[in-house]
């Protein structure tokens, strides 16, 4: 299995490639990763107001068909797939369908190793650049060491919301994590 990550720019989605039609299932993920708000954010649905939280999206089956070059049921049965797996969470209304991308963070370069910089000019000048896209194996679970990598390996197995669809509060999502690492 390939281990690390790479940074992947929204702006791929104007790349002549990326209007290949129709999708992969692949693709499609990728452009539902793409769509994620990167932070939370308010947007006007008729005349309500709707607070749209990081790493969730609104959209209809109709635009993801559109977009991917699918059938809605096509749509309809990978969107299913997908919060079979855990991978999204989706509701709908008459008026949108809001899909929440589960544990979007972890798909985020918020966790830099020390020493990486965090904008996109490369080496200075007379500095040999990294060799490798591999990022060191840094998330790599089985090399958890310290508490806090482990509590982060289990905030991705757990839903942040209950059976009622009732978000957890942190200190209970923290409760949670302290039984499991128990």
């Amino acid at each position: 299995m390939y281990k690390g990550w790479i940074s992947l720019h929204r702006k791929i989605q104007e790349h002549w490639l990326w209007d290949d039609l129709p999708f992969s299932k692949g693709q499609a993920w990728i452009d539902l990763l793409i769509s994620a708000n990167h932070k939370e954010k308010k947007t006007l649905i008729g005349n309500t107001l709707i607070e749209i939280e990081k790493g969730a999206f609104i959209t209809s089956e109709v635009k993801l068909a559109d977009r991917w070059g699918w059938g809605r049921k096509k749509v309809r049965i990978f969107l299913k797939l997908l919060e079979d797996e855990e991978m999204i969470i989706k509701k709908s209304t008459t008026k949108y369908t809001s899909i929440s991308i589960v544990n979007y963070t972890s798909y985020q370069v918020n966790g830099r190793q020390e020493g990486q910089r965090e904008n996109n000019e490369g080496p200075t000048r007379g500095q040999r650049g990294n060799t490798t896209n591999n990022v060191n194996n840094y998330n790599n679970v089985n090399n958890i060491g310290s508490q806090e990598q482990k509590r982060n390996k289990y905030k991705t197995k757990f839903h942040l919301s209950n059976s009622r669809g009732e978000k957890y509060k942190s200190d209970e999502l923290e409760e949670l994590l302290q039984k499991k690492l128990k």
